[in-house]
């Protein structure tokens, strides 16, 4: 990755660039040779602006390649022209905090087999915020990732998640805290074709925190199965701030798996401590 900034006053803007993957092939030795036509880059700008309280950052991001089926991200496609377009908004006070994330994404790839163009019309949206009361904090959240409707029609409206981007959410269908494993059916950090709510409530106690978050989560689009939903989860979580640069964290989390959620009668549980030290 390599990130250049700009920089005039209080006006500050990086561009970026992102060799996602680096295309090779075998010549006729077997040896491997760098092949330019198979990388999959990305270029960006992501500047910030601040408003008073309010903080803007809007992102205009590329992705493109010559052939793009060399990636296991990009298989099912030969040419990738992707365009995303979108902005971050923060607002915060003493007792409130609220946010926003919208991204549009569009553009054409090329079908692998056919090789014919397909284009692309996709986007996310997620919104949350927190409130300070007295002696807890109450947060919440909500996002929504488009899918696609028909996968033999000529477009692709499922939101397509670049590499290298993970967004955590809840313990059991999001990856959460202890590890990278996530139920049937979700898509862990990825987040493409599904939507959430999720609403929880934080105390501090001293060097402990307690949080406790209920979430809700369905597919966007049906599966091919034509269900949906993917359950009801509530998690649990306590911190203990051992030392200065020392925590012990531990969940809980339970989820009632709905019907998109691999099937069968078992609904998934997790519990787990991790001891974390920060130099």
């Amino acid at each position: 990755m390599l990130k250049v900034r700009y920089k005039r006053d209080d006006l500050k803007i990086p561009f970026f660039w992102v060799k996602a993957y680096e295309g090779f092939q075998e010549d006729e030795d077997g040896d491997t040779q760098t092949e330019n036509h198979y990388d999959v880059d990305y270029f960006g700008v992501e500047p910030t602006f601040s408003v008073g309280d309010i903080e803007v950052t809007p992102v205009a991001m590329v992705i493109a390649s010559g052939d793009g089926g060399e990636w296991a991200n990009t298989s099912e496609f030969g040419a990738l022209d992707l365009y995303y377009l979108g902005a971050s908004v923060d607002y915060a006070t003493d007792m409130f905090s609220v946010w926003f994330t919208g991204l549009y994404e569009s553009g054409t790839v090329e079908d692998e087999v056919s090789e014919d163009d397909i284009s692309v019309a996709a986007y996310l949206a997620a919104v949350g915020g927190s409130v300070d009361m007295d002696g807890f904090s109450v947060h919440g959240e909500a996002f929504y990732a488009s899918g696609d409707d028909d996968a033999d029609d000529d477009d692709i409206k499922g939101f397509f998640v670049p590499k290298g981007q993970s967004y955590y959410w809840a313990e059991i269908m999001g990856y959460g805290l202890i590890d990278e494993d996530y139920s049937a059916g979700a898509h862990g950090d990825q987040i493409g074709n599904i939507m959430a709510f999720n609403v929880g409530v934080t105390f501090p106690l001293g060097k402990i925190t307690l949080t406790a978050d209920l979430w809700y989560a369905s597919l966007a689009e049906d599966n091919a199965d034509g269900d949906k939903d993917l359950g009801t989860e509530i998690d649990l979580a306590a911190s203990y701030q051992l030392q200065e640069n020392l925590k012990l964290q531990a969940v809980a989390a339970y989820l009632a798996a709905g019907d998109a959620t691999g099937g069968g009668d078992e609904n998934p549980t997790e519990v787990g401590a991790q001891l974390s030290l920060s130099f």
